[in-house]
């Protein structure tokens, strides 16, 4: 009788002390007005695609395309080489640092992998957010890679190139703790594969709001 009243005492003390520091990370939370929240987040979406509208008709997204092209890999396979590395990003490295990082902190069971994850706090928290995020996006640049097969070779290319850049500088940014940058480059992943997509499907307008500026 004594043990299992230590032991209650125990896990009540704990469940105590889960939900004192929950309500302390809540109070710590930056609450932004909701429309604040609205009209940042409208501003964002118009400054990035802009980024990548004007990057493009200037030609300054080629130095993006020059990586993969230093590389040995042909302007027509950038798109698949852009998805790899994306791939790679999502599947193994963040992964495997957002566990390894668990495993240090709260520790890591193979057979609850998720189990203590909401117990997570600070880097290895935002690690393993940012895992998931990559895993939830992944889907559309493959999408809009697989629908583009018509798409001008050179800007499907530019696109592909920028989005994979975005993604390596989007963990770099959740790892750091930089919020507005990091939402800034998350959108502007999504912004290249929104473009690819409508390219497929309204082909004559994409390609002529898309084209290269002469000058």
């Amino acid at each position: 009788m004594a043990a299992a009243n230590g032991k209650q005492s125990t896990s009540t003390a704990e469940t105590v002390a889960t939900v004192a520091a929950r309500k302390s990370d809540a109070d710590e939370f930056m609450r932004i007005p909701p429309v604040v929240l609205a009209g940042s987040t409208l501003l964002l979406y118009a400054s990035t695609f802009y980024v990548v509208w004007m990057g493009n008709r200037k030609g300054a997204l080629d130095m993006f395309v020059g990586i993969f092209v230093d590389f040995g890999i042909e302007i027509q396979h950038v798109p698949a080489a852009s998805v790899f590395v994306v791939a790679i990003l999502t599947y193994f490295l963040t992964p495997f640092i957002a566990n390894t990082a668990q495993a240090f902190t709260v520790g890591y069971d193979n057979r609850t992998p998720r189990y203590k994850r909401s117990e997570l706090r600070g880097l290895p928290a935002r690690l393993a957010a940012c895992h998931s995020n990559c895993a939830e996006t992944f889907p559309l640049i493959v999408a809009a890679v697989a629908l583009s097969q018509n798409t001008p070779p050179l800007l499907r290319a530019r696109l592909c190139a920028v989005n994979a850049a975005a993604r390596i500088l989007y963990i770099c940014a959740y790892m750091g703790d930089f919020d507005v940058l990091r939402s800034s480059l998350y959108l502007l992943a999504n912004h290249c594969a929104y473009v690819l997509i409508a390219s497929a499907a309204f082909p004559a307008a994409v390609n002529a709001l898309m084209a290269s500026s002469p000058n």
